[in-house]
């Protein structure tokens, strides 16, 4: 061996060596950080049939509980805790162990990979209230899984303009955003009174107010008005400090001790100050050491799967690419057809076990212990679509629907198959993204409208009509956060249709936002826009919204194309999908 060559293996192994010490020095760094807790991820196989629900006085309503076994299992037997709130809403499901406040249910020898529940309930309290899944124990042949707190969308009952309010003060100050119709509010109190005085307008008003302690709040002030014809409603107002809540929730949730000694002072040249000082610089330097390698091997990951994903649209091999190309040939000549897809197939991989820190995700990483699963969000769907043709996607909670929408907005790239539309004609209307909770209302038009491609100039000419369609005048210059849910989504809507209807219009879950007033109105803009001629994708749970508004329809369920063609046999095979399993 020469001279070079040994120089030359000399400098590999001590550079192998250097590279390796670093790792070292870098891994017990590491787990000489405190590990942080990660709450699992919520609905992941428990879930609620929808976002939202309306519930009317003395009529009982339903609310459905699904149970979705883990891919490629079925269930064989359920658990289910359920929380809901007696004083608001009563029980009236027979087939249940009921309790005050809890509902137990137990089925065996399901056999399926869906299990669903109705739930009946009429409303006795006007307001909002929600439905909870405390706990859920699925059981899977030997395998058995749990999850905790999983909520359902909001539920409104009753009307609450009915129930004559016009205003509250706090400690004499008026409610900033008062509406009727929005039944939950934030407030912060601009001094650090211990007391809090509620009063309601007008004084005339039958209403009881109720003051009480909550985690994460200086105060919880709950109204009950009755109305002149007997029907009670409720408002609630989370009322906090100013830089003080924070800790004193800290300490309800009993995170500090009950007693505390006094406060440790370091001082300037303090020896245990310089120490704890150089502790958090080299913490900080091994973090960002670590965030820039994780960086490095997420921009890895996504050349080679911007790679995967260019072979898998170009075909797997000649054949792969001749039967595309034939597609797109077909497709560009038949001037009927807007949108082809094509054996659509879109798999994401999921972590079994997520990490609870940097420290633990880095060790798994290094020693192989990472579990991943693949989950087909779409498996081999194909349809197509004719121009001016009103297309409604159908389907429970998880089945694919958004991400197909998705993908054909070209917002995601199919792990397979192929989709042909011209998505510069094409405009995806979602809602509740694009907001920025520290900013007032009217910031977020210019913010909003900006990542919606508008120009400052078209929001200038559009800023009245926007207000105006949200209908919230005297409101624009309040802070987004103390926005009810209501506000923000009408908010949202506003902006994202006040363009020029598009040729290629896809609207996901964006029908029937808002009070049951606001959404007559929303409704009725959306059917302007799909008799406009242009070619529309709507997505919603309701069938009677498809059938009544669509031409076409598209069910899909845990990832598969079920049924397409005329609206209302669609819809019926959707419908009657419990009896099928059965």
């Amino acid at each position: 061996m020469g001279e070079t060559e040994k120089e030359t293996e000399k400098f590999y192994k001590s550079t192998n060596f250097k590279v390796l010490s670093c790792l070292v020095i870098l891994l017990f760094a590491l787990m000489a950080l405190p590990s942080q807790v990660y709450a699992l991820g919520e609905g992941e196989y428990v879930e609620f049939g929808s976002d939202e629900y309306q519930w009317w006085f003395d009529e009982v309503s339903p609310i459905g509980v699904y149970v979705n076994a883990p891919e490629g299992e079925t269930i064989d037997s359920v658990k289910l805790t359920v929380h809901y709130n007696e004083n608001i809403i009563e029980n009236e499901t027979g087939d249940v162990t009921a309790t005050e406040n809890v509902i137990t249910i137990e089925e065996y020898n399901i056999d399926a990979e869906e299990y669903r529940k109705t739930l009946r309930f009429k409303p006795l309290v006007g307001g909002r209230t929600i439905i909870a899944v405390a706990e859920a124990v699925i059981i899977c042949g030997e395998n058995v899984y749990t999850e905790k707190n999983v909520r359902s969308g909001n539920i409104y009952l009753g009307n609450p303009e009915e129930s004559g309010m016009q205003g509250i003060t706090i400690n004499g100050e008026r409610l900033p955003i008062f509406s009727a119709k929005e039944v939950e509010y934030v407030y912060t109190l601009e001094t650090n009174s211990e007391e809090v005085i509620v009063k309601t307008q007008p004084s005339s008003l039958d209403a009881e107010i109720v003051i009480a302690n909550k985690a994460g709040t200086f105060k919880q002030v709950t109204i009950y008005v009755t109305n002149g014809i007997g029907t009670k409603y409720r408002y609630e107002i989370d009322v906090h400090k100013e830089n003080v809540y924070q800790a004193e929730a800290i300490v309800e949730e009993g995170t500090l001790p009950a007693e505390k000694s006094e406060p440790e002072i370091l001082m300037q040249g303090d020896p245990k100050n310089n120490s704890r000082n150089k502790n958090m610089t080299t913490i900080v330097i091994v973090e960002l050491i670590a965030i820039f390698a994780i960086l490095l091997l997420i921009r890895v990951r996504m050349s080679y799967r911007k790679k995967q994903l260019a072979k898998y649209n170009r075909g797997k091999g000649r054949r792969g690419k001749e039967r595309a190309d034939k597609l797109y040939a077909a497709w560009a000549n038949n001037k009927e057809i807007e949108i082809v897809v094509d054996h659509v197939t879109m798999k994401f991989k999921l972590e079994r076990e997520e990490a609870s820190s940097l420290k633990e995700a880095l060790i798994r990483r290094i020693k192989g212990q990472v579990n991943n699963e693949n989950f087909k969000a779409l498996d081999n769907v194909s349809f197509t679509v004719n121009k001016g043709e009103v297309l409604g996607i159908i389907g429970t909670n998880g089945s694919g629907k958004s991400t197909l929408l998705k993908i054909v907005s070209g917002a995601l790239t199919p792990t397979k198959g192929t989709v042909l539309v011209d998505r510069s004609r094409v405009q995806l209307l979602t809602l509740g993204t694009g907001f920025d909770n520290e900013l007032t209302g009217k910031e977020n038009v210019y913010l909003n409208g900006s990542l919606n491609g508008y120009s400052k100039e078209f929001i200038d000419e559009k800023y009245e009509d926007i207000v105006t369609f949200a209908e919230l005048e005297g409101f624009m210059e309040e802070r987004v956060k103390n926005y009810s849910s209501g506000m923000v989504s009408r908010l949202a809507f506003a902006i994202a249709t006040i363009r020029e209807t598009p040729e290629i219009l896809i609207l996901d879950e964006v029908l029937g936002v808002g009070d049951m007033f606001f959404r007559k109105k929303s409704n009725a803009r959306i059917k302007e826009m799909m008799n406009s001629g242009s070619t529309v994708l709507i997505v919603s749970h309701s069938p009677a919204t498809i059938a009544e508004n669509c031409t076409k329809a598209v069910w899909i369920e845990r990832g598969k194309l079920r049924a397409f063609g005329e609206p209302k046999n669609v819809c019926k095979q959707y419908i009657n999908m419990d009896k099928e399993q059965k």
